[in-house]
């Protein structure tokens, strides 16, 4: 009888072992550099700008001033690497409108007039 007990308790033990850690003893994750640059906008005379990428995206980015030696993560707007096609306007008047290229995880600063 105290076999039997000592052999279920061990069987629980084990049992309980197994399903606590999981499955997987080990996980192995891999993960490349991700396909994007950054863009950032200065300038001496705008505070924000209405941007414009390939003629499909469009939305409203901070502008930094030229001087700052600080690069301000929030003022970085992810592009898909590669060639695009960029237009800026101030209000309704276009101020800068040219095709950049853009490397996988570069910051690519683009200088306002």
């Amino acid at each position: 009888m105290k076999k039997n007990l000592f052999v279920i308790l061990t069987a629980a033990a084990v049992l309980f072992a197994a399903v606590t850690t999981g499955c997987e003893s080990t996980r192995t994750v891999s993960h490349g550099i991700s396909d994007v640059g950054y863009i950032t906008f200065t300038s001496e005379d705008f505070d924000a700008v209405r941007v414009v990428i390939d003629d499909k995206i469009e939305f409203y980015a901070a502008v930094n001033f030229p001087d700052t030696r600080k690069i301000d993560n929030e003022n970085n707007y992810a592009v898909k690497a590669g060639t695009h096609s960029v237009q800026v306007y101030s209000g309704d008047r276009l101020v800068f409108s040219k095709e950049v290229f853009i490397s996988s995880q570069d910051i690519r600063e683009i200088a306002l007039p």
